[in-house]
């Protein structure tokens, strides 16, 4: 955990010099940034604070701005857009504290929810739930997100990927 904490600043701050000379990953959000903002935020220096904690350029929200910074990676089969602000955060806190995420799943049709082997009734299904990867030991995020507020269910799987949602409190 301590290497992702020092290693994300620097990871960030290059991924967001990179973005300099091409489109910004949420321009179908409404959020296009010209590149010259991502390289006035990018030179302020200082760490995520400063790449992330406002001051020039546009206010994304934290999880768009990991989003545009390549910490957090979104496979393209898994819509963000209608995911609840509150699960954007965790993602985002996860991403600050533990390094990188890969979303790997969001919103799921009734079709998919079934090949996935998805409950009946998941939260999916309401684009209320995500799993992601994270590059961390798991204990350490999984007692993190045990104590997050927003995080209802919670579960890791055998292949590492966690779930997390936001309706009530439980693990299975």
């Amino acid at each position: 955990m301590q290497m992702a904490r020092t290693a994300l600043p620097a990871l960030l701050a290059a991924a967001m010099l990179v973005t300099t000379h091409a489109a910004p990953v949420g321009a179908d959000d409404g959020n296009q940034m010209q590149p010259e903002q991502h390289a006035q935020v990018a030179s302020r220096g200082g760490g995520l604070a400063a790449l992330f904690g406002g001051g020039g350029g546009r206010n994304l929200s934290g999880f768009r701005q990991y989003v545009n910074a390549g910490a957090i990676v979104v496979r393209e089969s898994a819509p963000t857009e209608c995911l609840p602000g509150d699960l954007k955060g965790v993602l985002a806190e996860v991403a600050e504290e533990f390094g990188p995420v890969s979303v790997q799943s969001t919103h799921r049709s009734q079709q998919r929810n079934r090949r996935a082997g998805g409950a009946p009734q998941s939260l999916h299904l309401d684009c209320r739930a995500i799993d992601f990867r994270v590059d961390a030991r798991g204990r350490e995020v999984m007692a993190f997100l045990r104590d997050h507020s927003d995080v209802g269910g919670l579960k890791m799987y055998r292949n590492g990927i966690i779930h997390i949602d936001n309706g009530a409190r439980r693990t299975w």
